[in-house]
């Protein structure tokens, strides 16, 4: 990485640790670090711009690791990608130490919650927590963070993926200048995403998987948009009666569409405002493989519940 590294966006540029001022009429630039731009860059070369962390490296020294969550966690505060964390230490909070003062019985609270507060006096990894299955434990420390019970200490971003707000920005916005080293594996990455239509069918792009089964499921032979999936909301939605409220695993198992693909579609849907993406709270109603079809979140929960605005 050199001083002269830039990006230049909407008419400004930064380099050497300022930007210059914007041209007058044009929108204020987004900053953009050259590890930032390494770690898009990266993605672009992983399936669907999405992979693990071990996958994205930066570079090869030892500080490597702590350089791309560095720059991830800065790209997802933008906007531009999205990564899933994992719990790695956390203790119990003040609320939750109050509401072990409270009566037993009047706890509004599982067991199962409970006896994860009893046992997190101290610093707690989810490997203590042997009475929860290992495959639902992020799943329940994050819902007792969300409700204030338990603060996370330290956590490890384990995957990341491009959204559709980085896809853009990467194909209307961003323009790199000055004396940076980039290799031209990743500069390949780049030309090969440039060189895709923005409007590229989902057939084409390989975003479609195999057929689902059951209602809502749509012929892998045709690309699945937006229409489709609303269409397959509202008739999941009352095929299963849960009132406006779908769990979005549901939505996966009827629709030919990867993970990827129908994330993107459900984002653009909530951005115009069509639907709403809500977090799962009570964890304990769900296994952890209809858990694992939420859409994993920076901070916080996963998105698990769907709801059409009527």
């Amino acid at each position: 990485m050199t001083p002269s590294a830039a990006v230049t966006l909407a008419g400004s540029t930064w380099g050497g640790g300022a930007w210059s001022q914007p041209l007058l009429g044009v929108r204020s630039p987004m900053k953009l670090e050259t590890n930032e731009l390494k770690f898009l860059l990266r993605l672009l070369g992983q399936p669907g711009y999405r992979g693990a962390m071990g996958k994205l490296a930066l570079s090869g020294g030892k500080e490597s690791a702590s350089l791309r969550e560095k720059a991830c966690e800065k790209l997802a505060s933008k906007g531009l990608v999205g990564c899933r964390s994992e719990v790695q230490v956390f203790a119990i909070a003040p609320p939750g130490q109050a509401l072990l003062q409270v009566d037993l019985r009047q706890l509004p609270i599982s067991v199962q919650d409970l006896k994860i507060l009893q046992r997190c006096q101290g610093r707690t990894t989810p490997a203590q927590l042997t009475n929860v299955a290992s495959t639902n434990r992020q799943a329940v420390i994050r819902s007792l963070e969300e409700r204030g019970l338990v603060k996370v200490l330290k956590s490890t971003i384990r995957e990341a993926w491009l959204t559709p707000e980085g896809a853009a920005f990467l194909r209307e916005d961003c323009l790199p200048q000055g004396g940076a080293m980039v290799s031209l594996t990743l500069v390949g990455h780049y030309v090969r995403f440039l060189r895709q239509p923005e409007t590229l069918s989902l057939a084409k792009s390989g975003s479609l998987a195999k057929p689902g089964s059951g209602a809502g499921g749509v012929s892998a032979s045709s690309s699945v948009g937006a229409v489709e999936v609303l269409r397959a909301i509202a008739q999941l939605d009352a095929q299963h009666n849960t009132e406006n409220y779908l769990p979005i695993y549901l939505l996966r198992q009827a629709l030919p569409m990867t993970r990827e693909a129908l994330d993107q579609v459900l984002y653009e849907l909530q951005r115009r405002e069509l639907l709403e993406l809500d977090m799962v709270r009570e964890v304990s109603a769900y296994s952890p493989e209809q858990l694992a079809a939420g859409i994993p979140q920076a901070v916080g929960g996963a998105l698990f519940f769907i709801s059409l605005i009527q």
